[in-house]
């Protein structure tokens, strides 16, 4: 654990504490998982992809496994997927799939407890501890009454993730908010360290496990692989996954093919289509289609992975619905 109070995650609380009810973008952010949820159900062969529920709190929006039962661990590709677009077997890709993995047994536990054991029923004079939970990031602590004096106390004792407790949130809710702002502090850390650097594809956060995950075009230098293992803030670093595209080239790939299929599909080939993103394990794009243009999805995928320059793999959505505002 660090001994410092994390002044990033401060911040987004005090924004949290000022208003919890989802605003306009907000809501658009969930309307956009359903619609994400809806292509992965449809996508072609995809390997039972469960997608992730997002929730969202004053803006706040974390992912998170659906209570459907445990869901299998997705290791990290030992090869370089394929790049072959001449491939006659149908690319797939992951879509909102690495993130629902079943978050490990927290590391030091017993620490942890031990913490709480000790804390746990003391009295402060400047205020009380509603709640002590461990978590993947460390304890975390719900107070009501001085927040800075608690932090100073309790900062003393080895827990730095200390909170008031605002009236329109439960205790159990808050703590994972909290989870989830740490862990998204160490993200934006690693951004600003590594977003740079040559090769560099992108980094996913798994606020339910306390990590973050480094994607790497090709081969990582060994001093990106040496943060494997050690932690930024309290937020542990997962194992460097290769990757054959970076976001970079994804994003421009992504900007090729929404150019040429904007007028309603390709030369000789029209279709409507719905979306066009990224996949998230950095392997290729993923082209939404209407219901309608399921048969022409195979020769609308060779046509598409020629035109981005990328693997693309295409899935039936509902076509948009305007929702006013």
């Amino acid at each position: 654990m660090t001994d410092e109070y994390d002044e990033d995650v401060a911040r987004r609380f005090e924004e949290l504490r000022e208003g919890v009810r989802p605003t306009g973008p907000a809501t658009r952010r969930v309307i956009n998982g359903l619609r994400r949820r809806r292509r992965v159900r449809r996508a072609l062969a995809v390997s039972a992809a469960t997608v992730a529920v997002v929730a969202v709190v004053g803006g706040i929006t974390w992912a998170g496994r659906p209570d459907e039962g445990p869901i299998p661990v997705t290791s990290s590709p030992t090869t370089t997927p394929s790049t072959d677009l001449t491939d006659a077997t149908p690319f797939t890709c992951a879509v909102d799939s690495i993130i629902d993995r079943v978050p490990p047994p927290i590391a030091d536990a017993d620490e942890q407890a031990a913490l709480i054991a000790e804390v746990d029923g003391r009295g402060f004079q400047n205020f009380t501890v509603l709640r002590l939970e461990a978590t993947h990031v460390g304890v975390v602590a719900l107070v009501d009454g001085d927040v800075e004096s608690a932090r100073t106390v309790l900062g003393g004792e080895g827990i730095w993730h200390v909170y008031p407790v605002p009236s329109t949130l439960t205790e159990s809710g808050l703590v994972r908010i909290v989870q989830q702002e740490v862990v998204r502090a160490a993200l934006n850390r690693l951004q600003r360290d590594l977003g740079d650097r040559p090769g560099f594809a992108g980094l996913l956060q798994w606020p339910d496990a306390g990590s973050v995950q480094i994607f790497w075009k090709g081969a990582a230098p060994a001093d990106v692989e040496a943060w494997v293992g050690t932690r930024v803030g309290h937020v542990l670093v997962e194992p460097v996954t290769s990757v054959p595209w970076t976001g970079e080239d994804l994003r421009r790939a992504q900007g090729r093919l929404a150019d040429a299929v904007t007028d309603g599909g390709f030369p000789g080939l029209p279709f409507v289509w719905t979306s066009v993103f990224r996949c998230d394990d950095y392997t290729g794009l993923v082209l939404g289609v209407t219901t309608d243009n399921a048969r022409k999805r195979e020769e609308i995928a060779e046509r598409a992975a020629q035109t981005a320059g990328v693997p693309v793999m295409v899935v039936e959505e509902e076509a948009a619905v305007p929702t006013g505002g």
